[in-house]
């Protein structure tokens, strides 16, 4: 789990640091209670003890009556993330500059504690998929403990942000994925023959995926590609652009949004201009031409040259000594990465040894069977194993419905009548998704699982996945 914590003033959000010290010491002591639960926020509003410069009376009353509307819980169950909006009742907007005392801690401890009581009195939860009693219990005992001295804090925070990296990227990439036979399966033989330095695979700063935002591209691309596995990258890339609100860089550019461009001046320009705009346009370039390379092992041209074009940018700025950090190696992982990328393309055939294998196993397989037959075989049971135990039966219901559907079709259906199948069963998904008698409802596992199923159906009767149909009708 995931826990965060933000303060916000009448013209100020930002980092909560008299909270962040409980955010530290949860992230480190605190075990995992839920699997309904990914993310925590708790933003505290902070007001004023003296009337503000400049804030217009009609603005005034608009504050405070937001503020009175609050506290406010709400749980997004889609994405498995808890907000929590609290006004404080110790800090004051006139306060935020100021460095936190000990005293200040304890008081940001109990109302981190009294935030996360709230959690428990709003969102009804059963015991067996988040036990919130024990977890209050046990935040209580932690958040209760004496406030430790400078130095223990500064290894706590240290601590707490190598762990809610690994939180926040759902355990991958931020571990080191060539010694975990799981994760390393994951990938493409290509890009594990190809990337054989550590920095692609690890949580070093100058890799691909070494990130926050590198480490999103990754994560999200390896969601949106379970459904999606011959729909071009680019699409995504518009997709993700636009769902993150990044802004295009540079004016006009290609439809994909992000931009080619590599010229001193313009770079240089567009670093003064908004540098982390810049930034953040480099490493979801970087992120995703290497994201689809790992799970594809082909990456297009274009996806490359945007990526080269961000690996220059990047290398351009260290030379200006624009970029401040303190890796000494900066510059050489950029070089890693270009050097990477400009193979890629050439790089599309899978090594000797997977060839040999993958000959063995096609001359041991069984005769292939029709797509008819391969729609009767799937096993629905077995695909949904891992799904919420009361949601499993409902979703295996739907599916079978569909497929039935399918099969009842004459050889000579249309595409409409095909997608009307489709449209019903993901129509009655969404309504399962809604009905309140229903304890759990359909999160990341289980709209991965169903849109891949979908999709494998619709493609054995005729349906072409890469126009994301389903997506059409889908609420969930």
């Amino acid at each position: 789990m995931y826990l965060s914590s933000g303060m916000t003033t009448y013209d100020t959000m930002t980092m909560s640091e008299p909270h962040g010290f409980a955010v530290d010491l949860l992230t480190l002591k605190l075990g995992i209670y839920s699997r309904v639960v990914k993310h925590i926020d708790i933003e505290f509003h902070w007001t004023n003890k003296k009337p503000v410069k400049g804030f217009s009376r009609g603005q005034a009353k608009d504050f405070h009556q937001s503020l009175m509307q609050l506290p406010r819980v709400r749980f997004d169950k889609r994405n498995r993330r808890i907000h929590v909006d609290v006004v404080s009742s110790n800090f004051f907007a006139e306060q935020q500059d100021k460095r936190p005392s000990k005293s200040d801690l304890k008081y940001g401890n109990a109302e981190y504690l009294d935030a996360l009581r709230l959690v428990k009195e709003q969102v009804k939860f059963d015991h067996r998929s988040f036990d919130i009693d024990q977890f209050i219990r046990e935040a209580t005992r932690i958040l209760n403990a004496d406030i430790p001295n400078a130095a223990e804090r500064n290894t706590i925070a240290e601590r707490s942000r190598e762990w809610s990296n690994v939180a926040l990227a759902n355990h991958w990439p931020f571990q080191d994925l060539v010694d975990n036979p799981d994760y390393w399966n994951l990938f493409h033989p290509n890009a594990r023959s190809l990337l054989v330095t550590p920095i692609f695979w690890t949580k070093e700063l100058g890799g691909p995926h070494g990130t926050e935002v590198g480490a999103d591209v990754l994560r999200e691309f390896a969601r949106w590609h379970i459904s999606r596995r011959r729909t071009s990258p680019l699409k995504f890339l518009a997709a993700l652009l636009k769902g993150w609100s990044v802004e295009p860089i540079g004016g006009k550019v290609p439809e994909h949004g992000l931009p080619v461009t590599t010229a001193a001046k313009t770079v240089l320009r567009w670093h003064q201009s908004d540098p982390n705009l810049l930034k953040a346009t480099d490493q979801i370039a970087i992120g995703l031409a290497f994201a689809v390379y790992k799970l594809r092992g082909r990456c297009p041209e274009e996806m490359i040259k945007l990526a080269l074009a961000a690996t220059k940018r990047r290398r351009l700025l260290v030379e200006k000594e624009l970029i401040q950090t303190s890796m000494p190696f900066w510059d050489s992982n950029l070089k890693m990465l270009d050097i990477a990328l400009k193979k890629m393309d050439s790089v599309d055939e899978i090594p000797n040894t997977a060839n040999r294998l993958l000959a063995m196993q096609n001359k041991l397989a069984p005769p292939t069977l029709s797509p008819i037959d391969q729609l009767r075989r799937i096993k629905f049971a077995t695909e949904l194993e891992y799904c919420y135990d009361d949601l499993k039966p409902l979703l295996e219901r739907e599916l079978d419905k569909l497929r039935i559907a399918f099969l009842k079709l004459p050889a000579n259906a249309s595409k409409s009548k095909k997608l009307q199948c489709v449209k019903k069963c993901v129509i009655s998904l969404n309504a399962l998704e809604d009905d309140e008698s229903v304890e759990n409802g359909i999160d990341t596992d289980e709209r991965e699982i169903l849109c891949d199923l979908i999709y494998r159906m619709g493609d054995l009767v005729g349906l072409d996945p890469e126009n994301d149909y389903v997506d059409q009708w889908r609420e969930w």
